[in-house]
């Protein structure tokens, strides 16, 4: 359990820091790589409690579950803090 924490955690700071990156280069393809990037997160936060913990299945889903969710709201605050620009150019 500890360890699955832990990877968590370097996940969700892996997250944190492709939204900095990839912020001020929003309108040159890092929208697109903060999207994958942040896909990819996702499934990685879904997986990390199948692989890792030693509990039984339904304590694993409903971890995969939780982890999921702090992931895809850590991303839409990623997003935010980011300084993302989605509307690069009008004319």
């Amino acid at each position: 359990m500890k360890k699955t924490l832990a990877l968590y955690c370097l996940i969700s700071l892996s997250e944190l820091i492709l939204a900095y990156i990839c912020g001020p280069h929003s309108c040159e393809g890092g929208l697109a790589l903060y999207f994958y990037g942040g896909i990819l997160f996702l499934i990685m936060s879904l997986a990390l409690p199948f692989i890792k913990n030693p509990a039984h299945l339904p304590r694993k889903v409903v971890m995969a579950f939780i982890l999921a969710l702090l992931s895809a709201l850590l991303w839409a605050g990623g997003f935010m803090m980011g300084n993302f620009r989605v509307i690069c150019k009008l004319f």
